[in-house]
Formats: C-alpha cells, sequence, structure tokens
C-alpha cells in the first residue's frame, strides 16, 4: 500500500502517494512547480450515472488566459461539487507542461462518464453554457490523452465533438430566474412558456386549474425577468428589522448530513460593532465555545439573534449541539431568532439568480476578501488542519469575518437605498414586455 504524505500550504489541499500528487485547490495559477494540474470531483451526484466505464470517459476541454484561471476554475469547481456538471473536473497549474501549446493559455477539463453518450455530453455542454463559459469548447477522449494525442505533436482529428463560441450567452433565460429548476420549467413548458418573452407575453387574468403553477407565481416570474432584464431591484413588502440588540452571527461547522449531530468549530458574532469568533482550535474545544457563545448572549440587553440560510440552519445547529452537551438548549431556543435571507425573500426581488450571502453582497457591493471559498471548502480545510496538526490559514479566518460583516453592509446599503427602490405588489401588477 503506497504511504501518504501531507503537505503544507494555505491555498491548497495536497494528497500525495509515492507516484501522484493529487491536488484540490481554489488557485491553480499560484501553483508553480508541485503538480501539473489540481482536482475537483462531483459531491452530488445528479444526472450522471454512479457507475462509469473508465475506458470511455472524455472531457471538454475550456482554454482560458491565465489571468482568467482561477475565476474560471472556482466557477467550474462549484458546478462540478454540485453534481450540475460531469464526473470531475481539473485545471491546469502555473507548471509549464510540455503538452500545452502555450503556457499563457491553461485548460479545464470538465470530464463525462461516456463519451459515446452524445445527450449526457451535449448536458454538460448546456451546463456550462449557463454557468457562463462562452468560449469554443472542444471534446477529447481519455483514450487520446492515455495515447498521447496531443496537438501540439502533430494529433490531427482527436477533437470528437466541438460547440462553438457563444456570443451574447448571458442574456436572460427563464433558467437563470430565481426558483426555476427542471420542474417548473416542464410546467411552464407544458402551458406554452419557453423563453422570457413568453413568460412576459402570458395572460394572467386566466384562471389556471391542475396546471402545476398559479397565476401570481407566473406574475412573480414575470417581475424576477424584469429585474433582470433592467438590472434593477424591487421591494414586495416592507422591509423591517427586529427590536432590540441585534447579535449577527455565523457558524462553521463539519461535514455530517445531519443537522442533529452536526458539529460547531467556529461561532462569528458582529454586534454593536464589535466582533468576536468563538474558535474551537480542536473538536475538543466544542463544548467550550458553545458555553461561551451562550455566556455572550446572556449579558447583551434585549438580544436579537439574527443569522443567515434561509432554512434556520446556524439557530438549529446551534440547538441540537447544546441539547447534546446537555446545556442551555431552551434558553437559546427561546431566543427572539431571524433569519436574514428569509427576511430578504419576502421584501426584495434581485436581478440575480438567488438569495445567497456572497450572491446578495456582491450585488450590493460588499467585498468579500476570500471571493472562491465556500462551506464546503473551509470544513474541508478545518478537518484537514485536524488531521496533520496544522493551523488553520489566514484566509480562512477572513471568509468568517465576512459573513458577519456582510449582513450588516446588506442592511445598511438596503437602508440607504430606501428611497431608490420601486415598490411593486407582484400579486395584482401585470407587466407588458
Amino acid at each position: 500500500m503506497p504511504k501518504l504524505k501531507a503537505t503544507k500550504n494555505d491555498n491548497k489541499v495536497i494528497i500525495s502517494t509515492e507516484m501522484d500528487d493529487i491536488i484540490f485547490s481554489d488557485t491553480p495559477s499560484k501553483i508553480k512547480d508541485e503538480s501539473y494540474w489540481v482536482y475537483n470531483r462531483t459531491i452530488i451526484r445528479k444526472e450522471h450515472p454512479k457507475k462509469y466505464n473508465q475506458s470511455r470517459t472524455g472531457k471538454w476541454l475550456i482554454f482560458v488566459d491565465i489571468n482568467e484561471l482561477d475565476k474560471t476554475w472556482n466557477i467550474v469547481r462549484k458546478a462540478t461539487e454540485s453534481g450540475d456538471l460531469g464526473i470531475g473536473a481539473k485545471a491546469a497549474t502555473a507548471k509549464p507542461n510540455p503538452n500545452a501549446t502555450s503556457q499563457n493559455e491553461k485548460v479545464i477539463c470538465v470530464y463525462t462518464y461516456n463519451w459515446l453518450d452524445v445527450d449526457d455530453v451535449y448536458r454538460i455542454e448546456k451546463e456550462l453554457r449557463k454557468i457562463g463559459i462562452t468560449s469554443t469548447l472542444f471534446y477529447k477522449t481519455d483514450a487520446d490523452t492515455v495515447e498521447g494525442n496531443y496537438k501540439i505533436s502533430g494529433a490531427k482529428g482527436i477533437s470528437k465533438y466541438i460547440s462553438k463560441k457563444v456570443e451574447n450567452y448571458k442574456k436572460v433565460s427563464l433558467d437563470s430566474l430565481h426558483n426555476v429548476g427542471y420542474r417548473k420549467l416542464e410546467i411552464l413548458k407544458n402551458i406554452g412558456i419557453n423563453t422570457i418573452e413568453q413568460l412576459l407575453d402570458f395572460d394572467t387574468s386566466q384562471k389556471l386549474n391542475g396546471v402545476g403553477i398559479k397565476s401570481d407565481s407566473i406574475l412573480k416570474l414575470k417581475i424576477l425577468a424584469l429585474s433582470q432584464l433592467e438590472k434593477k431591484m424591487y421591494r414586495t413588502a416592507t422591509f423591517e428589522l427586529p427590536k432590540g440588540t441585534v447579535i449577527h452571527y455565523d457558524i462553521e461547522t463539519d461535514l455530517e448530513l445531519s443537522i442533529k449531530t452536526k458539529k460547531v468549530w467556529s461561532i462569528a458574532v458582529l454586534c454593536n460593532n464589535e466582533y468576536k469568533n468563538f474558535y474551537a482550535e480542536t473538536w475538543n474545544n466544542e463544548k467550550k465555545i458553545l458555553m461561551e457563545f451562550i455566556n455572550y448572549i446572556k449579558k447583551i440587553k434585549n438580544p436579537i439573534l439574527l443569522s443567515y440560510s434561509g432554512v434556520g440552519f446556524d439557530k438549529n445547529v446551534i440547538y441540537f449541539a447544546l441539547k447534546r452537551f446537555e446545556f442551555e438548549s431552551e434558553y437559546f431556543l427561546n431566543l427572539p431568532h431571524y433569519d436574514l435571507c428569509s427576511i430578504l425573500k419576502k421584501s426584495f426581488i434581485f436581478p440575480i439568480k438567488g438569495y445567497g450571502l456572497k450572491e446578495v453582497g456582491k450585488y450590493l457591493g460588499y467585498g468579500f476578501k476570500s471571493e472562491y471559498f465556500d462551506g464546503l471548502y473551509v470544513a474541508m480545510q478545518y478537518i484537514r488542519c485536524q488531521m496533520f496538526g496544522d493551523k488553520l490559514p489566514k484566509e480562512i479566518f477572513n471568509y468568517i469575518k465576512d459573513d458577519v460583516y456582510s449582513m450588516v453592509y446588506i442592511i445598511n446599503e438596503l437602508k440607504k437605498k430606501r428611497n431608490d427602490i420601486k415598490d411593486l405588489d407582484y400579486t395584482t401588477i401585470e407587466i407588458n414586455k
């Protein structure tokens, strides 16, 4: 069995054997000597099969300038992890590769399970277009790679499929609207809505029975489309925050799927312009930081707890963690809790796809220090540090701090824009194209 070793570095995770390095990183342009590639894999499987024949795998090739490499890679990386693309992906690093035709142009490979499954190959091509990849794409089989067939060595005809460059692909489409997924697209299609134009033209005065969608839902979709077309935000309800001393808080956890058994290793709080992070350097400190957090709350007069998830994630995880340690779980549960994401969904329509903290924060102008980090990546970094006894990189703490500061920023920006945001009642308004 090959020996494993770990290499310390702030911006990457390296799992090494005696023969190969497998590097997971969100900044391949900064890797200059360890490896030619960084990798990522599908975590949530959606469309592609769970089993595949390795002899028939292949990949779409995305060629990008090295200055755009990290940005494009992180878009592809996240879509791969969420199961929207294929079975995995990799990106070239800054290390000079003898098989590359240019050292300033790097390639990102998006793998499919079977190059003979044309429907699946082009399903992934469509997903790449949806996430903003507009360049010409070339498809190459792994068999050609193994046989050493490269353009630089004179090989020809190795592109099994080619997807021509798309101009103006970023125009508004139905699936760019918030909460419009595969099922809703099918419902809309069944009532004759296949495009934004058909959506805006649809007569919502008619009663819709037994079709899976109501007229007022279509009206809301019209405003979502209008918001994106005009790049404007609309207010659909009064934006009100609770009265009291607001404690903005955000947690980081392990990768356990069940909320009831998740462990907490960071609780960031921002209250009265003072920031604090209750951080567990090891899992043994989880109870300690939970107790410190509760004692901190008890010192605040009229505390209001405000988190951001849309599903009460932070509140529920902390409640069950406190219950596990038999410490003040009911006290915590009975405090006033609010979810800023849920409040925004009820109050505003933004010209963006979703209501994620980063999406809304970036739209309103917040400058995230770690733009391409997410909860999954941060959790993996913490787990790695626990395994190898490393210190958590400073960039992770910046990411954690950003989560609570961006919440305050969003609230302040919306207050400042109060008079500039148009009020709309989507249950009564009719929109003309």
